[in-house]
């Protein structure tokens, strides 16, 4: 069921356009992310991502899995800030809210920008 949520019967692109938006820490950060998307799949083995317009916080492409045994929580492979971190998430009807933090330290950007926060990703389905 939480495989179905996420990708339904394989693959699913969820999107910030038509509505979506981002907070950090409580306050609206959409247009910041205003053409992300993030397309789940589940058709093979390996449970696949991609993301883009992602301001560089996700990786553009890795794998998924679940964390722990409530099916509540993924995280995602690679080298970007979200990586390895447990992402919540929900879902209600074609939206997907997803909620992450980003600790301090090593939540900067090319040294520069700050990205450290509670994040929260309210996508909808595309």
């Amino acid at each position: 069921m939480a495989i179905e949520a996420l990708t339904e019967t394989g693959r699913i692109n969820w999107v910030i356009a038509g509505g979506g938006t981002v907070k950090r820490d409580g306050n609206l950060v959409t247009d910041l992310y205003q053409n992300f998307e993030l397309n789940l799949s589940a058709n093979t083995a390996a449970k696949t991502y991609t993301s883009k317009n992602n301001n560089d916080i996700f990786d553009n492409a890795g794998t998924w899995s679940f964390a722990g045994s409530n099916f509540d929580k993924i995280i995602l492979t690679g080298s970007q800030p979200v990586s390895g971190r447990e992402i919540s998430f929900t879902r209600n009807g074609d939206r997907l809210i997803l909620i992450f933090t980003i600790p301090l330290p090593g939540a900067r950007i090319n040294g520069v920008q700050a990205i450290a926060g509670t994040y929260e990703f309210d996508l909808l389905k595309d």
